[in-house]
């Protein structure tokens, strides 16, 4: 299941002063995006942006066998993603399998550089038997010109349900090829 609320391959989405609330993607292979899932197919397709108080909250990603990415919004497009004056809060990524993981619970981003920029990543969640990564983002990005500013990152959990796994990055997981720029 990809995209509970709003799903798109090679599109172009624009979510403007917008409520993304309540949805799920559920799924016993693959779960991506409760909220938002946007996907590429093409090198220069796929773009998302989330602005003027867009609110994602309250969405969930639950499965499976292959993992689960992105309670509130999975990214893996070929543009840049930009989050500017919104909000991702109280989103969960939760993996329902014994030998899986859970990623990002407000964003997952695969493969391209994002701007996140004053807004609020609070209250979201992963949580796994196995592994978890990033409560609030988990970010796989190949592409080390990423940044997030004048952003609050708070509150966010990365939580083993098993009785062996590890949880990384209660607030942000940035995988090996990642790199954010803090200012």
């Amino acid at each position: 299941a990809f995209g509970g609320g709003i799903y798109g391959t090679d599109a172009t989405i624009s979510v403007n002063h917008t409520i993304v609330t309540g949805n799920s993607a559920t799924s016993d292979m693959n779960a991506k995006g409760g909220g938002i899932a946007v996907l590429y197919s093409s090198a220069t397709a796929g773009k998302l942006s989330v602005l003027n108080g867009s609110i994602v909250s309250a969405n969930t990603a639950t499965g499976g066998s292959s993992g689960v990415n992105g309670g509130g919004i999975y990214y893996d497009a070929a543009l840049p993603l930009v989050i500017d004056s919104s909000a991702l809060r109280g989103n969960k990524a939760i993996d329902t399998t014994s030998n899986q993981y859970a990623y990002g619970g407000a964003l997952s981003i695969n493969g391209t550089s994002y701007s996140i920029t004053n807004s609020e990543i609070s209250g979201n969640s992963t949580q796994g038997n196995y592994g978890t990564f990033g409560g609030g983002i988990d970010s796989e990005s190949s592409n080390a010109n990423s940044a997030i500013v004048d952003t609050t990152i708070s509150g966010n959990t990365a939580t083993v349900t098993g009785t062996s796994g590890t949880a990384f990055g209660g607030g942000i997981s940035v995988g090996p090829q990642s790199g954010i720029t803090d200012t």
